[in-house]
């Protein structure tokens, strides 16, 4: 038979919270990473440190997201 493709109705509505808070996130991170320097971050330690920072900010200014981890996918360094 033919799949069919079904909504999530969580999925739905968290992917529907993430764009909302999209702005919020955007800034957050704009505001945390450019007061950071490549010295600052580039060792295992610097990125584990500014990984717990980012997931406390969001958890701030966004408690209801109710961030458990924050994930790397590139790190692009200029």
């Amino acid at each position: 038979g033919e799949a069919v493709a079904t909504e999530d109705p969580a999925l739905t509505a968290f992917t529907d919270e993430m764009n909302a808070n999209m702005p919020v996130i955007n800034d957050i991170l704009t505001t945390l990473l450019s007061s950071k320097t490549f010295e600052g971050i580039y060792t295992i330690d610097g990125k584990e440190a500014l990984r717990l920072e980012i997931q406390e900010n969001l958890n701030e200014r966004l408690p209801e997201l109710h961030v458990i981890a924050v994930y790397f996918t590139e790190f692009i360094v200029q």
